[in-house]
């Protein structure tokens, strides 16, 4: 404000401002706002090299273990007059849908961006997963601890935060998993992982991940269905109140568990198979045809239905050349 005197009068005038690029800070305490950009300079488009720069600052809410906080998130927009696509921090829009840009090691801040307002950190994600596959904790009970430590918070805490962290914690798993596989920048949040790309991770982990680092020393294989470890059906029915459903075609909750093939020298998971119906010898055929092929040495195979497989088996091409049926 600047102030102007005369003989006969005295007014005051107000200086607009010009717009600044300075750091945000918090109006209360003065402390800076952490802010996160998109490490990417590039388009990562197919055909595009355009170069990125800033488009917009966005007021979001970062989840962390310690409490949601306040962060912006900047985000790009590409160059190039036959591209201008828009990024996020991980992601790009493309015909409506958000598609993974970045690798594990490119995630440098310890972040992940589910939306261009709700981000999580990294250690939040892992300290979360291994309770989830060791603890077999919901997502549900995630929820509601979390809301219920951090409801008074000044960050915004979702209604619906558990699908937000279910999301956010299988989209990183993702990224991590088919990241070695170069299919990190194929994977769409909020949608599923098509058919295909589980086909190739599946044959992968088979082939690279399960086998011991000394094959030749798998003699044996041991074979059984486990039925206590079951997986819930995507195509399931929605529940609802009242009588169970009459129809015999009505698709099942739950999956029959797996087929596991292990090392008997060393109890190590070989091969599994899901059973989407109850054991049978065509899911432990599956089981055995997908890493007979890995194992040269071995010349047995271990199950508790032997008779009733050994004629399912004959038919089998793949047990036939190992010479394993006879």
């Amino acid at each position: 404000m600047s102030m102007l005197r005369s003989k006969n009068f005295t007014f005051y005038y107000m200086h607009k401002q010009a717009k600044m690029e300075l750091p945000p800070f918090d109006a209360v305490g003065g402390a800076d706002v952490p802010t996160f950009t998109c490490p990417l300079d590039v388009c990562v488009c197919e055909g595009c090299n355009g170069k990125l720069i800033f488009h917009l600052s966005v007021e979001a809410v970062l989840y962390d273990l310690g409490g949601p906080a306040e962060i912006y998130h900047e985000q790009k927009n590409c160059t190039a007059r036959n591209c201008r696509a828009s990024y996020g921090y991980n992601y790009r829009w493309e015909d409506g849908q958000k598609i993974n840009a970045l690798k594990t090691e490119e995630f440098e801040d310890g972040v992940l961006f589910v939306n261009s307002k709700k981000a999580f950190s990294l250690k939040y994600l892992q300290y979360h997963e291994e309770l989830l596959f060791c603890g077999h904790l919901s997502h549900a009970a995630v929820s509601h601890a979390y809301q219920t430590v951090h409801a008074e918070s000044d960050a915004e805490v979702v209604g619906r935060f558990h699908k937000l962290h279910a999301t956010a914690l299988f989209y990183h798993m993702a990224v991590r998993d088919f990241g070695c596989l170069g299919l990190h920048k194929e994977i769409i949040i909020d949608d599923e992982v098509s058919d295909q790309h589980f086909d190739l991770y599946e044959a992968f982990c088979h082939s690279s991940v399960f086998p011991p680092t000394k094959r030749n020393q798998v003699k044996a294989l041991v074979m059984d269905g486990n039925q206590k470890l079951k997986m819930q059906c995507s195509e399931a029915p929605m529940k609802r109140g009242g009588r169970p459903r009459r129809s015999k075609d009505t698709v099942g909750t739950y999956t029959n568990g797996w087929m596991l093939a292990c090392d008997p020298g060393s109890g190590r998971i070989l091969s599994l198979q899901s059973m989407h119906e109850p054991e049978n010898n065509e899911v432990a055929g599956q089981c055995v045809e997908k890493v007979v092929w890995l194992y040269p040495k071995m010349d047995c195979i271990i199950y508790d239905r032997p008779c009733s497989f050994k004629s399912f088996g004959e038919t089998m091409p793949a047990l036939e050349q190992e010479g394993l049926v006879q």
